[in-house]
């Protein structure tokens, strides 16, 4: 997993063009954890909260009022250099490490966090690892989002959105080396993680109902946010599949393959602009919450 998020340009991509949470969502973690901690009112602040799998820090940060110390954790030594960069808050740190060998005592963390991550780890060896630093009236929140829908402003055509679609799931099938542990992620992200939420080992565990953000962006951000999804490392040896999909849209001498021009010439075909327009983008976002205890 690590090789697919290795590269200052993957990072800076994901801080540029990727979505951020809603607030809701996080507010409705820190109300879960707060329903575990008898202890806990609305004005008090928990120790230590872990975010694996925290990329470049786009969902770490919204939890800072509520920790006295938080820990981002990536594989990706790119990653953890742009999330230090970036990182404004004196009590927020950024590791390298693996999901599956979290260096944290146990018994000592309140919260794990893990957005649009946990699909990438050996499920087994890191809820493992969540069961033992967990404290004993600790949680864990897993959250993800899928992008159900990509339309310039005021237009209405479902073809015309299935195709839009189409270059999604292409990009996200060329991030993944091994088709088959692809396929599976893609699945687990659509389907809310069913799988993934069987697998957590926690006494408690529960659903928060789905959140639909629409969000407006130029043009412009809708090809980057499309470009996001793919990994440069892959594309000189997918350029004949690519090319198959976006066409022969380059003159002969132009030289390597530009795949954030051909999206946004294949996002102009599809969508019959004589210019760029203003695209809104609909996404979904699945919340999954557990707890070491049952207290409600």
């Amino acid at each position: 997993m690590d090789k697919l998020y290795t590269g200052r340009d993957i990072a800076d991509l994901y801080q540029k063009y990727r979505p951020t949470y809603p607030d809701k969502m996080m507010e409705n973690i820190i109300k879960y954890l707060r329903s575990h901690r008898p202890d806990s009112d609305l004005s008090s602040t928990f120790d230590l909260m872990v975010d694996v799998g925290c990329g470049s820090a786009q969902s770490t940060n919204m939890f800072a009022p509520y920790f006295k110390n938080i820990v981002g954790v990536d594989a990706s030594e790119d990653q953890i250099e742009f999330a230090r960069k970036q990182n404004k808050f004196s009590h927020i740190k950024y590791l390298v490490g693996k999901a599956e060998s979290l260096p944290f005592d146990d018994n000592s963390v309140d919260l794990v966090t893990c957005g649009a991550s946990v699909h990438w780890f050996d499920l087994e060896a890191f809820f493992g690892e969540v069961s033992r630093i967990l404290k004993p009236n600790g949680c864990l929140a897993l959250f993800s989002y899928v992008n159900q829908e990509m339309y310039p402003l005021g237009v209405d055509d479902c073809e015309s959105s299935k195709a839009t679609a189409r270059i999604i799931w292409l990009l996200c099938d060329l991030e993944i080396e091994d088709n088959l542990r692809g396929k599976w992620i893609l699945k687990e992200c659509w389907n809310d993680y069913e799988n993934i939420f069987k697998q957590i080992p926690l006494p408690s565990k529960q659903r928060e109902e789905t959140i639909s953000f629409r969000h407006q962006m130029s043009f412009e951000k809708a090809c980057g946010y499309l470009y996001s999804a793919a990994r440069q490392q892959n594309l000189k040896m997918r350029r004949k599949e690519l090319e198959e999909f976006f066409g022969n849209v380059f003159p002969s001498d132009q030289g390597e393959f530009d795949l954030l021009k051909a999206i946004e010439s294949k996002l102009k075909m599809i969508w019959n602009l004589n210019e760029e327009k203003e695209f809104c983008i609909e996404w979904k976002y699945f919340t999954i919450l557990a707890s070491m205890s049952r207290n409600v």
